[in-house]
């Protein structure tokens, strides 16, 4: 058993959005029995998983279409997470590691904070990014 095509608001490996809210799903394959049992979702704030920001813990009803956290994403952060599955035929498998990243626009806002166009023009991106991942 695998787990690939790992996504975040349907996004691989999602780079400079502002995402409102975050849905985290998966495909497992190669499995040998017929559904997921349960599932585990873990976010770190560092590559070697020292450092844990979010853990679901194994539950049963996490679905691998769609599980929404509650986690609000720091600007210039580099996020990484992990999914975990069971099986109903006790195989277990965990997926590699998948990189979240805070957005492009609230970089730039960083650096270019208090420039009224600048602004304006990171607030319009930020919007139609928003729109996008809804859409999506």
């Amino acid at each position: 058993m695998k787990i690939v095509n790992t996504r975040v608001n349907h996004l691989v490996n999602p780079i400079g959005y502002q995402l409102p809210h975050l849905s985290f799903s998966y495909v497992v394959e190669e499995a040998e029995g017929t559904k997921q049992a349960a599932a585990q979702i873990v976010i770190y704030a560092d590559p070697y998983r020292q450092q844990v920001l979010y853990d679901t813990g194994k539950q049963e009803q996490i679905s691998s279409l769609s599980h929404n956290i509650d986690l609000k994403l720091e600007s210039c952060t580099r996020y990484y997470w992990t999914v975990k599955v069971w099986s109903d035929a006790g195989e277990e498998a965990e997926s590699e590691l998948s990189v979240e990243l805070g957005t492009a626009a609230e970089l730039m806002s960083e650096f270019y904070k208090g420039m009224p166009q600048i602004d304006e023009t990171l607030e319009m991106i930020n919007q139609a990014l928003m729109e996008a991942a809804l859409n999506a």
